[in-house]
């Protein structure tokens, strides 16, 4: 079996929801589509995705979650708000 060692993956936005989007519908299965945080509450509620796995983004910063929250400034854990 040949392989086309120049294949790259589509690159565009939301590629990885297409595919969710497609897999969830066909299998039923829970999906977590990666890469579209911008997004993310908007496919949650929409029933398209079951989750969004925003790891890159939790790295850059660890307390991204805290600061999209409705409320964000009580969310910050105390010891952290001197470094505000």
């Amino acid at each position: 079996m040949a392989r086309d060692r120049e294949a790259r993956p589509p690159v565009r936005d939301g590629v990885h929801v297409e595919f969710a989007d497609t897999l969830k519908k066909a299998s039923g299965l829970a999906v977590a589509p990666v890469g579209d945080l911008s997004q993310a509450r908007e496919l949650v509620a929409d029933g398209r995705a079951d989750a969004v796995l925003i790891g890159r983004a939790l790295l850059r910063d660890p307390y991204l979650a805290l600061r999209n929250r409705p409320g964000a400034e009580a969310a910050w854990p105390s010891r952290c708000h001197r470094a505000l």
